[in-house]
């Protein structure tokens, strides 16, 4: 340590940071290059496992992954936005599900997620007569929604409507 001065200690130390950052980002890029690569439906079936068990953050993280690998399909955005809004991120959830109603589905049950997603992601935010009416004009856009709607007692509830009373 006599032997060098103060300047030489600093450029010393300097070598030594940089040549270790050096090596680990060698070492990051092997290591990258040996983690599996998954698919689509890996992300999707994964998804849907951290839904059932209600870690939503998770979920909507996988879903995430889905998206970006196919990004033109309406239902992975559609459960992206559903586990953002079950994981009370409803900005993100809100523009998740604006692209998958972007998007559409030539599916009629993903058709019916997505109006019924999209007006409890609404609801959730405090809009509720935007959520209310949302849902009615779907209703009356797509058919057979009632039956799905009535059933689905979270859209109620956070919606705050009486759907025994639709006909």
């Amino acid at each position: 340590d006599a032997y060098y001065s103060s300047s030489e200690k600093k450029n010393i130390m300097i070598a030594k940071v940089q040549a270790n950052c050096l090596s680990k980002n060698n070492n990051q890029s092997i290591n990258n290059q040996d983690k599996p690569t998954y698919t689509v439906d890996h992300y999707k079936s994964l998804g849907f496992e951290y839904l059932k068990n209600k870690k939503f953050l998770e979920a909507a993280e996988s879903f995430s992954h889905a998206t970006q690998m196919t990004p033109v399909d309406a239902s992975l955005w559609n459960q992206k936005a559903y586990a953002q809004f079950r994981a009370g991120s409803y900005t993100d959830a809100m523009n998740s599900i604006s692209i998958a109603l972007r998007i559409g589905s030539d599916n009629d049950r993903v058709r019916k997620y997505m109006a019924i997603n999209a007006a409890k992601i609404l609801c959730a935010k405090g809009d509720i007569n935007d959520g209310r009416n949302y849902i009615q004009q779907s209703m009356y856009a797509i058919p057979d929604l009632m039956p799905m709607v009535k059933r689905d007692l979270e859209l109620g509830s956070i919606c705050k409507i009486d759907f025994s009373k639709l006909r």
